[in-house]
């Protein structure tokens, strides 16, 4: 657990677990199948997500993922770094009192047991140790935009202006 969040992901050993099972393999079969219409549906959030943070980006209170010209992107995660730890806890804290989940989906590889089995220090790495302390991933998922996009927008919202008093 990190800050009250549970690590989905890290880092233990060499070598990589690539292992599908049959019913995971099905349903990726399904998502391949329909590649263009879940983008279509997850670039709907992408572009709220930007719409609701633009204005706090060019106050200077978080940063955007960059997009470079001319590369398409499948819309799999947004991001959004906050320009204190603090904030961003605020934040995390205001969505999950409406029960609006977002996380803290990149934890430094450095910080995980085997990062730290083969040597890594966070002093080695302080950008790194800076963004993972206030980056927040946001909820993203196919169906969003049908249930519970503009909740999660509202809730985003009024958390926003709670920390900036925009």
């Amino acid at each position: 657990m990190l800050k009250g969040v549970r690590n989905k992901y890290s880092w233990v050993d060499l070598g990589s677990s690539f292992l599908l099972s049959d019913i995971l393999a099905a349903m990726l079969l399904t998502q391949l199948e329909h590649t263009e219409k879940i983008i279509e549906k997850r670039s709907k959030v992408t572009a709220a997500y930007y719409k609701l943070y633009k204005k706090y980006e060019q106050a200077g209170f978080l940063q955007l993922p960059r997009i470079p010209e001319g590369v398409i992107i499948n819309h799999h995660a947004f991001f959004v770094i906050f320009d204190t730890e603090i904030n961003q806890q605020k934040f995390l804290d205001l969505l999950r009192e409406n029960s609006i989940y977002a996380y803290i989906g990149y934890v430094p590889l450095h910080s995980s047991p085997m990062g730290r089995k083969i040597g890594y220090k966070p002093h080695k790495i302080p950008r790194t140790e800076d963004i993972a302390k206030r980056i927040v991933r946001l909820p993203l998922y196919t169906d969003l935009p049908e249930q519970g996009l503009d909740y999660c927008i509202k809730g985003m919202s009024n958390a926003l202006m709670q920390i900036y008093h925009l």
